[in-house]
């Protein structure tokens, strides 16, 4: 995805209220609200899992991936690196 749409997706997380929350690690920014019970435990086997992909593939990560833990802009299941 292009960084305009990352900027964006970031603009109306922050501007709106269904997504309070904001983790940051590594490789992602996460965002969520209180229906997700444990952020840090999620934030951190995603973590792993992007470590692991990264190994496998031998590649790294041009920027960090957005994570919407629900809906953004009527669109579930959404990654934006």
């Amino acid at each position: 995805m292009s960084q305009a749409m990352a900027s964006f997706m970031e603009l109306e997380l922050n501007y709106t209220s269904s997504y309070p929350h904001r983790l940051e690690s590594e490789h992602l920014v996460m965002f969520y609200d209180e229906r997700v019970t444990s952020p840090q435990r999620d934030i951190e086997a995603m973590e792993k899992h992007v470590a692991r992909l990264m190994n496998l593939t031998g590649t790294r990560f041009r920027a960090k991936i957005y994570w919407v833990r629900g809906e953004l802009s009527g669109k579930t299941r959404m990654a934006i690196s």
